[in-house]
């Protein structure tokens, strides 16, 4: 008669004949440097495989401005390892890569960071489960980040093999595994070290915090992983005390709660605040939308207060709308798999450890969503995916629970598989129908206002001299005011926004109707004119409209 059980240490978790099955799929029974060298190549070759069949794209413009950034093309006049982002330290390794068949070191670093999560997983989940399930854990986990690369998700993915070397490193007391784990964690609190925090304060439940180890190498890892984040946020914030810095370092600050929280929807409901401060309600639209090119709207000083007035009289309504919005974003198609995934599991292999992890990241969204910030499913991922690997049972649970939880961790592999594969030719696909477009884009700088502009199509991650377009943005968002900047360098000519905009020839725009009202309000407000639009053209699918603001006589 079979007999199971779900004490790891039993030796009748599995049979005879189970335990032949498992270990001739199993990474087990090979050397530490065999593992690695399996892992490492399994992670590369996931990675380079995605790429070669399918056209990876950035999942946002944030990973195309910091590429443009770094190699100084598009958006910067010059290249720079201020990615404002992430570390500059990042940004300088970044920089220190080479170009590879015309691909980028922004591309390369991102390709890195990827086969490093996958080859950790692999090592890792191989000891608990066969390299089969692992494989798949891997699929599950990393095809979509690979096909549609983040750095924030990049970011938590690193954390999330932080902890897994960690977890290893107390189950075999094996220093290459600790150190590995903190070197991982470096490079993540480098990446995006919110992400990093997030995903280490979901992670706290799930570590047995009263096992015997060898104290001396822990905590001299930490002393040194805590000295070395702390150079590393000492040397990023010397890197932005210039004078050329000044003026984004003001402003940064104090446009986040209308950019990022929506302050000025609340803000407009008690008109009172605005008048205080002889602002219109098109204004705060106006630095909503990221508009910072006039210094008498994008004023820190004025921002701030206002928002010193709002933040007493907050509408719990709308927080716990917004906080409604980011839980239910969980269903989002991109991660809804591997939500129910982690989900089911956890139903499988339900313990106290992991439900606290649970409910700390549900917390955690919900908190999100309160604070004006729902649905932003690019932090989601990593915790999920922290989630679900952590409710993987190892062969030593009941057979049915591993049996199950393969089944379940299989076909949701496969499934997001297909899903993303197919997300990916609709993305080339539109790749491709913008490339013959793309001729018709001036070669002056274009005033880039509003996620119109197909940037994550027109720049693909492995695209091949990207740098080499000879295209020009004068972008409104958060680097306008950055001194590497088309709009910071053009405005520090005389040829800004506003200074084109009065111009007899106007200036080139594209931006939704929406911007372009905000446009036609900001011209009768402030500058005292009337909007003409003089003329369109179509380019790449967008509309450029050459605008301008004719002064009344």
């Amino acid at each position: 008669m079979r007999r199971h059980s779900d004490d790891p240490a039993s030796p009748t978790a599995w049979t005879e004949s189970d335990q032949f099955i498992a270990a001739r799929f199993s990474l087990r029974r090979h050397p530490a440097g065999w593992l690695w060298a399996i892992a490492i190549t399994t992670g590369l070759s996931f990675v380079l495989l995605l790429w070669h069949f399918f056209l990876p794209r950035w999942e946002t413009n944030d990973d195309v401005a910091m590429a443009m950034i770094a190699h100084g093309y598009g958006i910067a006049t010059h290249g720079s390892p201020n990615l404002v982002f992430s570390n500059v330290l990042w940004g300088r390794f970044v920089r220190l890569l080479p170009e590879i068949n015309g691909v980028q070191g922004y591309s390369i670093a991102t390709m890195l960071v990827l086969v490093t999560v996958g080859a950790t997983l692999i090592y890792c989940l191989a000891y608990r489960f066969t390299f089969v399930a692992s494989l798949f854990a891997l699929i599950l986990v990393l095809t979509r980040p690979t096909l549609f690369p983040q750095f924030t998700i990049n970011a938590g993915l690193l954390a999330l093999a932080a902890v897994l070397c960690w977890q290893r490193y107390i189950q075999q007391a094996r220093l290459s595994l600790l150190t590995a784990g903190y070197a991982l964690a470096f490079c993540s609190f480098l990446v995006r070290y919110q992400e990093t925090l997030l995903i280490f304060a979901i992670a706290v439940p799930l570590f047995p915090w009263k096992c015997r180890l060898p104290r001396m190498p822990a905590q001299v890892a930490l002393i040194a992983f805590l000295i070395a984040i702390s150079a590393a946020s000492f040397v990023d914030r010397e890197a932005y005390r210039s004078n050329d810095w000044s003026a984004f370092n003001e402003l940064n600050p104090a446009r986040i709660p209308f950019t990022d929280y929506g302050a000025a929807v609340r803000m407009k409901l008690q008109p009172h605040i605005l008048e205080d401060h002889e602002y219109s309600s098109n204004d705060v639209d106006l630095i909503s939308t990221w508009f910072f090119v006039d210094p008498k709207i994008a004023n820190p000083q004025s921002l701030n207060k206002m928002v010193g007035q709002l933040s007493e009289r907050a509408s719990i309504g709308r927080s716990l709308a917004g906080a409604k919005v980011a839980m239910a974003a969980l269903w989002q198609p991109e991660i809804a798999v591997l939500f129910a995934a982690a989900l089911l599991l956890l139903l499988i292999r339900p313990d106290w450890p992991l439900l606290t992890s649970w409910c700390l990241c549900l917390i955690a969204i919900f908190c999100m969503g309160f604070l004006g910030r729902p649905g932003v499913t690019r932090v989601y991922v990593p915790m999920l995916c922290l989630l679900l690997v952590f409710a993987l049972p190892s062969r030593e649970n009941k057979r049915w629970r591993y049996v199950l939880s393969f089944a379940i961790l299989a076909g949701s592999a496969l499934l997001n598989l297909s899903q993303v594969c197919s997300d990916s030719r609709v993305s080339e696909a539109i790749t491709k129908s913008l490339e013959p477009g793309l001729a018709e884009l001036p070669r002056e700088p274009v005033v880039i206002w509003g996620g119109v502009f197909p940037f994550e199509f027109i720049y693909p991650v492995t695209e091949r001299l990207a740098a080499d377009r000879p295209y020009r943005f004068y972008a409104l968002g958060v680097f306008t005011l950055a001194p590497y900047t088309v709009a910071y360098n053009e405005a520090l000519s005389g040829r800004g926004l506003v200074d084109r905009l009065v111009s007899d020839r106007g200036v080139a725009i594209v931006g939704n109707m929406q911007r372009l009202t905000y446009l036609d309000i900001y011209c009768r407000e402030h500058l005292h004119g009337k909007l003409e639009q003089l003329s369109t053209q179509t380019a790449a699918s967008v509309t450029l409209t050459q605008m301008r603001c004719r002064k009344n006589q």
